[in-house]
């Protein structure tokens, strides 16, 4: 505590971080694209294909996954 009644905070300084061997695993640029986490998580999971039609009359041959990516990002991102 100050004189004049005001605190003082002094925070120990961290040490070194253990990622540091692990950095040539991470892409150099520090973003990654809604997109190629949703082409990741598709891989993965295979999410699209839950995706149908609401009426049976109307089924045809799905669009390709770019077409569903699309539309994702764009309710998520409220873009009409």
């Amino acid at each position: 505590m100050h004189t004049d009644g005001t605190f003082h905070l002094v925070t120990p300084k961290e040490d070194e971080s253990e990622s540091s061997p692990l950095l040539p695993f991470f892409p150099e640029q520090q973003y990654v694209s809604l997109v190629e986490v949703l082409s990741t998580v598709h891989r993965a999971t295979r999410f699209l294909d839950e995706f149908e039609h609401w009426q049976l009359k109307y089924r045809r041959e799905p669009p390709p996954e770019r077409t569903f990516f699309a539309g994702i990002i764009g309710l998520g991102c409220d873009i009409g």
